[in-house]
């Protein structure tokens, strides 16, 4: 019975099951159903490769940063990538970091994982290699201003929390135009994992995935729903890991650090963070998380809420298109979709497929260091 009522996996997109307008863009772009198939496998190649580069990025900001395996000072990423493209050579400093790593016994969270992306032999030599390709991709975003940077960059897992300050401002715009709303089924699009971010390593917290609970508690907060079922899809199977197991923890506790900004964000970050240390274990345990590539794969289910915060942003014009086809195919009848990638280009995409906008806006963080922070949020409606 189980298996009759259970819902079929993630089921990879057809030309069929696109909409007219969705193939007429598609077909300027020289895709159409004689070449679809072949399109969505390089499609699949592509994430492969792309998330393996996303991976060894995290492990050589891992080693640059980590203090678990050296008392050696921090390196700045970015800055190690300006001094290896101009002078063309890996610093002392950095080949002492990796030989402190690939020779330490240590067994941590981080440590592990990150110790399974080494070949078994040649370890250094793979370190260097992987070295000098982060650094140049990260040089091109950070000092070469290099244009759609994250459409080629490898697929990262980062996440920070201050990814649902927008989308608490969002639900709250939701909130009191419409005050009888309520959200019980969420899907959440790519909600990452805070393992090694690019900047800002804190190794005292273990590796965890912030945004399924933390947008559980923000509708809670907001009053869209008691306890919603949060549905999770990502590409990275430790993403996916860690939400399966983390109800099964002893102590469902979820830590991070208070970011310094405005201060409606600082109160807002701080109230979160009381709420999610402990995550109540009824959250918890209504949050679920499947293996999907949203460009070429959807579900057969239907969602009231979607939300892809820093997802976006790594599709090229095409990939958008696909992956905003299936979503709104997960969407129920005026259901929602929330993201923040404000490109030109989505709104096409979003009248394409039959999303409405709703709502668009762009929120200060804080000042920053060089020029203020700001994240945004755009909401659609499907009719």
């Amino acid at each position: 019975m189980f298996l009759a009522c259970a819902e079929p996996p993630a089921q990879t997109v057809q030309y069929s099951d696109l909409t007219p307008a969705v193939q007429r863009m598609l077909q300027s772009a020289g895709i159409d159903t004689g070449n679809f198939a072949d399109h969505i496998a390089g499609i699949e190649r592509k994430t492969a490769e792309r998330e393996r580069e996303g991976e060894n990025d995290h492990l050589i900001f891992y080693v640059l940063q980590s203090k678990e395996f050296t008392k050696s000072a921090r390196l700045e990423p970015a800055l190690c990538a300006k001094q290896y493209v101009e002078s063309g050579t890996i610093p002392r400093t950095v080949q002492t970091r990796m030989k402190q790593f690939a020779a330490t016994t240590l067994d941590t969270g981080r440590l592990t994982y990150f110790r399974s992306l080494l070949p078994r032999e040649n370890s250094l030599a793979h370190l260097r290699r992987e070295y000098a390709r982060a650094m140049q991709s990260l040089y091109a975003k950070e000092f070469a201003a290099k244009p759609r940077y994250y459409q080629s960059r490898g697929h990262s897992t980062d996440t920070r929390i201050t990814a649902n300050y927008a989308l608490w401002t969002a639900l709250s715009v939701l909130k009191a135009s419409q005050p009888g709303l309520k959200f019980q089924r969420v899907l959440i699009v790519g909600p990452g994992m805070d393992i090694a971010p690019r900047t800002g390593l804190v190794d005292r917290y273990p590796p965890q995935s912030h945004q399924p609970y933390a947008v559980a508690q923000i509708l809670r907060d907001l009053s869209l729903s008691e306890t919603p079922r949060i549905e999770c899809v990502d590409i990275n199977d430790r993403v996916i890991q860690f939400i399966r197991n983390f109800a099964h923890q002893s102590g469902l506790r979820l830590d991070f650090q208070v970011s310094p900004g405005d201060p409606e964000y600082e109160n807002w970050e701080r109230n979160l963070m009381s709420k999610l240390a402990p995550v109540p274990r009824e959250i918890a345990e209504a949050v679920s998380a499947e293996k999907l590539n949203i460009i070429t794969q959807r579900l057969n289910s239907k969602y009231d809420l979607v939300v892809a915060t820093n997802v976006l942003l790594y599709f090229d014009d095409t990939e958008l298109l696909l992956a905003i086809s299936n979503i709104e195919s997960m969407l129920r009848a005026g259901g929602y979709f929330i993201h923040n990638e404000l490109r030109g280009a989505i709104d096409l995409d979003m009248a394409a497929v039959g999303l409405a906008p709703v709502q668009a806006r762009t929120v200060k963080i804080g000042e920053g260091t060089k020029a203020p922070l700001y994240d945004a949020f755009a909401i659609y409606r499907k009719k």
